[in-house]
């Protein structure tokens, strides 16, 4: 029996995953490197634009490799205006390797990393890693159609049509159910981890601004850094504890809102059914 497994209804989780991982792995790529990551504006055009074409080669390759005779190459804006670039193939293909074909970008961000911390250029330096954080990012759609995929045997076969697939065989009720149960949580902390990426930069700004620092019981949640080796130089630096601090601040709220939306539902149950009794 065939069947699609589609990303657009997932938009929400895709991009909640995808700003989990742009976090992690810009503060791996930081560490690594030892220097905060510029921000610079052709740093990140440069950056964007090499992994769209990194991350969908990858893709074409290892679908060339497994026997697709004819890629083709899309772009969509799905709901919440995120953009997609993805390549797309009739060839049908057995799940494993289709998993293999969904993953196989990500082999390039620890080589990004490796190649940066070689290079004696700062804005190459920051370049790549800036490649290395998108390429990462960038995988969050992917990965939601991987969970779908475990649902089927592995003898099921998968045409990659880019922003879904087309399956064709035995489907697993109870893994279905489990991938019901993890998106449903990622649901739930969509809207903060959204919400972190603003927050962080108010953060930011109000630091920078005041030129201060603040931690709360002991933990950075924002500092304020003055350099003054080579000439003066002065920036904010947000710490692990300010997205904690943020993503906490929001999720809090999501759940209030949630509870109070709830409350008044029921109430408003409650006063139908006593108003059909009379």
């Amino acid at each position: 029996m065939q069947q699609n497994i589609d990303i657009k209804p997932y938009v929400k989780q895709a991009i909640s995953l995808g700003i989990l991982l742009l976090i992690a792995q810009s503060g791996i790529v930081s560490y690594l490197l030892g220097v905060p990551i510029s921000l610079g504006s052709s740093e990140l055009i440069i950056g964007i634009i090499l992994t769209v074409i990194l991350h969908e080669g990858v893709h074409a390759i290892v679908l060339k490799m497994f026997g697709a005779k004819s890629i083709g190459i899309g772009f969509k804006v799905l709901k919440y205006g995120l953009p997609i670039f993805y390549v797309k193939s009739n060839a049908q293909i057995p799940r494993n390797r289709w998993i293999i074909v969904a993953l196989a970008p990500l082999i390039l961000s620890p080589i990004l990393v490796v190649i940066a911390l070689l290079l004696p250029d700062a804005s190459l330096k920051s370049t790549l890693a800036w490649v290395s954080i998108f390429n990462t990012s960038g995988a969050s759609g992917d990965m939601i159609l991987i969970l779908f995929s475990v649902c089927f045997s592995k003898n099921a076969l998968f045409i990659d049509m880019g922003e879904y697939g087309i399956v064709e065989g035995e489907e697993n009720p109870m893994r279905k159910k489990t991938v019901y149960r993890i998106l449903t949580v990622m649901d739930l902390i969509a809207w903060p981890l959204i919400a972190i990426l603003p927050i962080v930069a108010i953060i930011l700004m109000m630091s920078f601004v005041t030129r201060s620092s603040l931690y709360l019981g002991g933990i950075p949640i924002v500092e304020f850094i003055e350099e003054k080796t080579n000439g003066y130089s002065c920036y904010s630096q947000i710490g692990a504890g300010g997205f904690v601090f943020s993503f906490t601040l929001v999720l809090a709220m999501e759940l209030l809102v949630r509870t109070i939306i709830r409350v008044q539902r029921s109430k408003s149950l409650n006063s139908k059914l006593q108003h059909l009794k009379t």
